[in-house]
């Protein structure tokens, strides 16, 4: 065993919470690090989550959490089961076993965090690489990304184009800040050994960022891209009747959708913490293309009934059971009541919500998703025209900048001299597509800039705009001039050199 034996001096101080008349969970901070436990289950589980992830990277450090967590675990055969995540607000490792092998893995996980292991970055960086290459598309982070642009909650919908530039000492830099006893929390099915604690370095607990909508977005709204699903965003006030709304919409829509008109196969949902007092709902179904608007419009109908009538009393039961035998559950009482802590909620919020969830009525869940309807976003199959009921995307900017014009070569550029090009100017670049479409990006708001060995450049800016600079439109020429401009206006770090 690796485990470190602390010298506290006198047992530890475990504190006795009462989650639930059947579930204590007992709690302690242990060098800094908040730590839980709690009796129930045959198999040893633990898990160390630390408060930082997609959401926090910047779309030129994207990636950077997830290859910490691949360092931070030693390749090794093992008799127990055991991996890591990296999510959109958090960064985690568990394992299930013998007591001693778990949190022996996590041990080691909190040794090789601190130094990083740097003769593997390397290997681990084309390892996850491979693995974003595999990885398609979600509607959640689509969604996320048309409410919050390429920031935040937003940059979870980009490539982890950070492991392209990413260096030793800058991965390292960000273990040392987020991957700290203060930012992370410990829970475990069962007592830990007297004294056991993890080698982890003080520091600051990291908030949940707040987050800023893109530019000229006014809800409701939605967009048509892509096909095989529709699926709703919306942004709320987090409430002991949040939680069921979602899940009296999610029950609701799979009745409608797959029971009664076989339109869908799934309906998928997921809850969000989007900062300090909000979250994003999604709620989506795949469909076929023929069915898609349909099953649009049944959403929008499933929404709207709940948003104006709520519930029925014995569907709200059905969801409110649903939650206290959760709550009874020891492993989901102690994972619910220990990452509520990791995301900053109070002890007595979290406590209150135990017994609150009692009282949410019909009319406490038709306020939340009235408030939810007002501000949705909606995803439909790109051949599917949304309702009049939506207000136009923010596509395009409002304004080009004044300055240098770029034209596209050949006879094509010729042709399209007035509706295509790209514009160099002292406030920032704009990419034309016609009479009146622009994107512009200042260059104070660019996130990451994109470049090629053969001299191709994109620039995605904060709301998600791309102003592509291409060798084949532009010329060489053209795009070093392009790329010229970004060096005199945009900080080194948040340039990306691509593999070809």
């Amino acid at each position: 065993m690796t485990w470190v034996v602390a010298a506290l001096g006198s047992a530890m101080g475990w504190e006795p919470i009462a989650v639930h008349g059947e579930v204590t969970v007992h709690h302690d901070v242990v060098g800094g690090l908040s730590t839980y436990w709690v009796e129930g289950g045959n198999a040893f589980r633990a898990v160390l989550a630390f408060r930082v992830g997609m959401a926090d990277e910047t779309l030129s450090t994207r990636g950077i959490c997830h290859l910490v967590e691949h360092l931070a675990i030693e390749p090794q055969q093992r008799l127990y089961t055991w991996n890591g995540w990296c999510a959109i607000d958090t960064t985690g490792f568990w394992a299930e076993g013998d007591r001693d092998e778990v949190l022996d893995y996590l041990s080691g996980v909190a040794r090789l965090l601190h130094p990083l292991p740097r003769d593997r970055m390397v290997a681990e960086r084309q390892v996850l690489a491979t693995e974003g290459s595999q990885r398609g598309g979600s509607i959640v982070t689509t969604l996320l990304s048309c409410r919050w642009g390429a920031r935040t909650y937003g940059a979870a919908s980009y490539d982890e184009f950070g492991l392209f530039r990413l260096g030793e000492d800058e991965t390292q830099a960000w273990a040392d800040r987020y991957f700290v006893a203060e930012n992370a929390v410990l829970f475990m099915t069962g007592e830990p050994p007297e004294g056991f604690s993890l080698e982890l370095p003080r520091g600051e607990r990291n908030s949940l960022p707040a987050a800023e909508p893109v530019s000229g977005l006014q809800l409701p709204t939605g967009i048509s891209v892509g096909q095989g699903g529709v699926g709703v965003g919306m942004e709320v006030d987090r409430s002991p009747g949040t939680g069921l709304a979602l899940a009296l919409l999610s029950s609701a829509a799979t009745a409608r959708l797959r029971h009664e008109l076989g339109v869908t196969y799934h309906v998928g949902s997921d809850y969000q913490l989007a900062g300090p007092d909000r979250a994003h709902l999604t709620i989506a179904a795949d469909c076929l293309d023929t069915n898609a608007a349909q099953v649009a419009d049944t959403l929008l109908a499933v929404i709207d009934k709940l948003a104006s009538s709520g519930p029925e009393e014995a569907e709200l039961e059905l969801e409110r059971e649903r939650f206290r035998r959760a709550i009874k559950a020891p492993a989901d009482a102690l994972n619910w009541f220990a990452m509520g802590d990791l995301a900053g909620i109070s002890r007595e919020r979290l406590l209150e919500q135990v017994t609150s969830t009692n009282q949410v009525g019909g009319e406490d869940v038709a306020a939340v998703v009235k408030g939810a309807a007002e501000r949705m976003i909606m995803i439909v199959p790109s051949h599917i025209s949304l309702s009049s009921r939506f207000r136009p995307f923010p596509h395009f900017s409002e304004r080009a900048v004044t300055g240098r014009r770029l034209r596209v070569k050949g006879m094509a550029g010729w042709l399209s001299a007035r509706r295509a090009g790209v514009i160099l100017g002292e406030e920032g670049l704009t990419a034309i597509y016609g009479d009146e479409q622009f994107a512009t990006i200042e260059w104070s708001d660019c996130e990451v800039v994109l470049h090629w060995s053969n001299g191709s450049v994109v620039v995605i800016g904060r709301d998600g705009d791309r102003v592509p600079v291409l060798v084949d439109k532009f010329g060489r020429n053209g795009a070093q001039a392009a790329l010229d401009e970004l060096k005199r206006h945009v900080p080194a770090d948040r340039f990306v050199l691509m593999p070809d």
